[in-house]
């Protein structure tokens, strides 16, 4: 399923991207991305992607895959090549095994205190748009990504519920209105439908 709204995602931010000439308008994303997985998968999507599709700017892929920020809650194994010079690990890399040890220290588990809470919380107010693929909306997690009072009315909120019934949308739906007083119910959208799906509705 990651494999389906990721060709969606990268076909939605190239498609403006017609020639080589053109390829500066990648630069144009203001696209966030929050994720609760601690591997690296998006990431090296989009960079393969780009290592394909645009072989003449290879030397500059970090440059434009930097424009899209990623940020995972509960940290990330490593980060890849193109994100760090000296100490990046290719993603199919044996030594993710050997390293197992030391790179322990970048996952964090629910209940310990994380760094990156304030930038995930920007993330939140900066947008006009917000979209929950594929997550289970638990009050766990929800609390995990701080959006206590973060939504306002000039902002709209859509999220995947894909074989959710019409109460268990309803009491998503409750529960962010809930944390976000200011939110109008009408400016909320938790459908039946999944990432790839929601994606296709949204853009």
């Amino acid at each position: 399923m990651n494999r389906i709204w990721y060709s969606r995602f990268y076909n939605e931010i190239t498609n403006e991207i017609l020639t080589i000439s053109d390829i500066e308008k990648f630069k144009e994303n203001k696209i966030n991305i929050i994720t609760f997985n601690y591997d690296r998968s998006l990431e090296n999507f989009l960079e393969k992607s780009l290592f394909y599709s645009f072989s003449e700017v290879r030397d500059k892929l970090a440059i434009f895959l930097s424009v899209i920020k990623i940020v995972h809650v509960y940290g990330k194994i490593c980060n890849l090549q193109w994100e760090d010079i000296d100490h990046g690990i290719k993603y199919s890399s044996n030594r993710l095994l050997e390293l197992a040890i030391n790179l322990k220290d970048n996952i964090q588990i629910i209940y310990e205190e994380r760094k990156n809470k304030l930038q995930i919380q920007d993330m939140f107010k900066s947008a006009t748009k917000v979209l929950f693929l594929g997550f289970g909306y638990s009050k766990e997690n929800l609390n995990a990504l701080g959006i206590n009072n973060i939504f306002n009315h000039k902002q709209f909120i859509y999220g995947s519920a894909y074989k959710f019934t019409n109460t268990e949308r309803k009491r998503v739906v409750d529960n962010i209105r809930q944390l976000n007083p200011a939110l109008p119910d009408n400016q909320i959208f938790i459908e039946d439908i999944d990432c790839a799906g929601l994606w296709r509705e949204c853009f």
